[in-house]
Formats: structure tokens, sequence, C-alpha cells
């Protein structure tokens, strides 16, 4: 009777104290992507010596009910800090995924008590992650690998392979000697290729290159095959003025882009001169049209300037309804080398709407996509116009994306500062490991906001052709 007596509370224990570790240890696991055997055994250590204080020191805390949603909380709480990654972290490699990837992860099961706790509380815990529908057709995407601060999932990135550009459009560059920055400054094909390639194991699966103009770059086709052959990218595009598109169209399209966003900022050629202070504007057009031949995907984007675009709108609102090219208008952002930007000068996305509608003929909503801008459509269903409202409607709390300059930095905000020198790592015999920290800490330190309406706001020491469109 003594040794039943004794027995029964230590049984009681063993009872609630292995399920306890071995809950929380594959929940452990799933949410650092531990896989390594020392880092096994690091886990298993910690979470053991979790459930066997809380059982000794806490024992309100016994509650199965209540401890499991307590040590949720301080894991993701940990998982979306910076400290954990020098211990144990490390890049997930494309053979080693989560439940949620629906990827391999060994011994792990395929549907986990935490994969199912984790996907209700990534939910419950950011309105982005609820917005961002999981996409099964790629294998490489979890949303629990660049998360910041305010929820936001991270799986677009945009590249900028130049600061250099053939155009000098007025709210971008100077009229005359840009402060490019010196070719050796500038990252590689090799490097650009390594950093995506991170990236997209970090759950990044769209990627857009960008410049200054990119088609300036030599050769550029062949980054475009670097990057079309990694796995797990799921879209990959190329913003351009397009004077020197059609010249390269064929390489182009062979090494796999499918995708281009043309900027184009008025649709006669005086016009067009105004706002770029070059010619160009035929060669433009005719590169449209080849495109479209080849079935790629073309969308124009134009900057709103106060003004300016206003005499545009019904030039616009015809060639959208002819050619069936959607058209965006972006707001005019502080990113300008002049200066002369202020918040008199921007042309509000509501105010395009209303004067399409008025020109043209009334607009209707489109369903919303993983887009920044906002789509319509002509009620009679020929032409699609959009918005990006960025200054007037900040789109911030949705935002999925962060940016790579030429010069090999991250930008994790249009609107913000530097935020991580990636140029030094791919250039001092970093590993991989180091080049995702920085990736981490950069998303991670993401702002909830541009605050351009904010009068402590600071414009940004960039030009937008230093950043990459």
């Amino acid at each position: 009777m003594i040794v039943t007596w004794l027995s029964f509370p230590i049984m009681g224990q063993l009872t609630y104290l292995i399920p306890f570790v071995l809950i929380h240890f594959f929940l452990f696991c799933n949410v650092f992507r531990i896989r390594r055997n020392l880092e096994l055994i690091w886990a298993a250590i910690f979470v053991t010596s979790i459930a066997i204080c809380s059982t000794v020191e806490f024992p309100l805390l016994m509650s199965f009910a209540i401890q499991l949603p307590v040590s949720i909380t301080l894991i993701l709480v940990a998982d979306r800090s910076n400290w954990y990654h020098g211990i144990f972290a490390s890049p997930r490699q494309i053979d080693d995924r989560c439940d949620w990837c629906q990827g391999e992860i060994g011994w792990f099961p395929r549907f986990s008590l935490s994969t199912m706790i984790l996907r209700t509380v990534v939910k419950v815990g950011s309105n982005s992650a609820v917005n961002v529908p999981l996409d099964r057709s790629s294998p490489y995407r979890c949303p629990l690998m660049l998360i910041d601060t305010f929820g936001r999932l991270h799986t677009s990135l945009r590249v900028s392979v130049t600061d250099r550009c053939n155009l000098r459009c007025t709210y971008c560059m100077p009229a005359e000697t840009p402060d490019y920055e010196s070719r050796t400054e500038i990252l590689t094909f090799e490097e650009i290729e390594r950093f995506v390639r991170i990236a997209v194991e970090l759950g990044v699966d769209d990627v857009r290159l960008t410049g200054g103009e990119p088609l300036v770059r030599a050769e550029l086709h062949k980054l475009v095959g670097r990057i079309n052959a990694i796995d797990g990218i799921r879209r990959m595009s190329m913003t351009t003025n397009g004077v020197l598109l059609e010249a390269q169209l064929d390489d182009l399209f062979a090494a796999g882009l499918r995708s281009v966003n043309v900027s184009l900022d008025a649709l006669d050629a005086a016009s067009f001169r105004e706002a770029t202070r070059r010619p160009g504007l035929d060669k433009v057009l005719s590169a449209i049209t080849a495109a479209r031949k080849r079935q790629m995907k073309v969308k124009i984007n134009a900057i709103a300037l106060r003004g300016f675009t206003e005499r545009h709108i019904e030039a616009f609102g015809h060639f959208a309804r002819e050619t069936k090219i959607p058209i965006r208008f972006i707001e005019f952002m502080p990113l300008d080398t002049d200066g002369t930007w202020d918040s008199a000068s921007v042309l509000t996305g509501a105010e395009i709407l209303a004067r399409f509608s008025k020109a043209i003929r009334p607009l209707v909503p489109l369903t919303s996509n993983d887009s920044p801008a906002t789509d319509y459509q002509f009620d009679d269903g020929l032409g699609t116009i959009g918005v990006i409202p960025s200054v007037s409607e900040p789109f911030c709390d949705t935002c999925n994306r962060f940016r790579l300059t030429a010069d090999g930095q991250l930008r994790n905000c249009l609107f913000g500062e530097d935020s991580g020198d990636v140029r030094v790592l791919l250039r001092n015999g970093s590993d991989d490991a180091a080049i995702a920290d920085r990736i981490r800490s950069a998303v991670s330190s993401k702002k909830a906001g541009h605050g351009t309406d904010d009068l402590t706001f600071l414009r940004p020491t960039r030009p937008m052709y230093s950043i990459g469109g």
C-alpha cells in the first residue's frame, strides 16, 4: 500500500509530463525549424526542463489547457525576435519543409497537432496572414518564415540590378550627372543569384527585377535565366521604361521572362519628352506591341503628377480600352532627386478614378488580388484602370515586400533607410545562414507604416533610381 501510495502521484505526474513534453517538442521544432541531431537534443532538454519546472514550481499551470497556449505564445514571440538565430536557426533546405508548406519534414508527423495550433494562432494574430491565401502549388512557401513584428508575411522581393538609366524622369532623376555608384559596388549576377536563392529558401516566391533601368545592364537575360531556374519562384517579372526592351526581347523571352511592367507617363511624343527629358516613345510603344505578340503579360505604370497627368486621362482611357492593357497610376512619392515633392503635388488615386469616370465611362471595382494596386474596370467591361494610392491611402498593413538595392543594401520599406548590408556578407565569405539572418533582421525591423503624413517624417536620403522601383 505504501508503494502504491508513493507511486500514484508519480504516475500521475508522468501521465501529464509525457504528452506535455512530446507535444511541446513538436511545437518547438516546427516553429524554430530544428532538424539537426544536436539541435534536437537541445530542444528536448529545453522543453523537458520547462515541463518539470512548471509542474514543480507552478502547480496552477499544470492544467494542460492553460499551459499549452502560454507556451505557444512565448515561442511565437521568440520566433519573431532575432536572438535565437545565431544559436540554432538556419536557412531551410528544399527537402526540409514544415507541414504548412506541405513539403518533406523527415520523421515529423505530416499533420501534427502543433501545426494545427500554429495555423490558428497565426491567423488570429495577423490580419495579413488571414488575407494571404496559401498557394499549395508552391511547396516552398511557409508563412512562418519572414514575418515582421506586425504580423506581415513577406514573400515578394524587388531586386535592383543597376542604378543607371537611359531616361531622366523629372520625379526620379536629376536632369544631368546623376550620382551613380561605382561599378565595383554593384552586385554581380552571381551575388544576386545567391541572394535570391537564399531568399526563396526563406519563403520568397515573387521576384521582380528593377533599376534604374534594368535593361542597361549588359546581358541581363543571363540573370533572368539564372533566377528563373531557382526552384520555388512562383512569379518573376521586370519593370522597365521599355526603350531598350524590343531589342532584347528574344533573349529575355528565351530566358523565361513572361511578365513586364512598362513605365509610361504619356502617350504623345512631346509630353513623353517633357516627363523623361529624352525621346523614345516610338520605341516604347513598339516594344509593348512586340511583347504582346509573344503572349507576355504587360502592364503600364504611370506616375500621377498634378498639373501633368490630368491632361492625359482621356488618352490613357482610350488606350486601355483599345489594347486591353491594364494601366495603373502610382501617386507621386517623396523620392525625387530635386526635392520638389510636397503633399500638394500628389494627384490622388480618388481624383484619378473620378476623372476617368467623367471622361470615359463609370468605373466599377474588380476583385482584389495580392497587388498593391486597386483595379477598376469600365462598366462595359472594356479597359482596366488601377491606382496605387501609396501616399493618400497607404496599404502598409498588407505590405509583403522588401528590396535589394543594386549595391547590396536591404530596404524593408521604400520610404525608409537601408536596413542591412548584404554585399559585405556576399563578399567576405559569410555562409548562407549569416545572409539569411541579415534578411530576417531587416524584415523584423520594419515599421508599422511609412509615415509620410507625419510631421516628423524625413525624406529618404536615396532617390528612387538609387533604391529600385
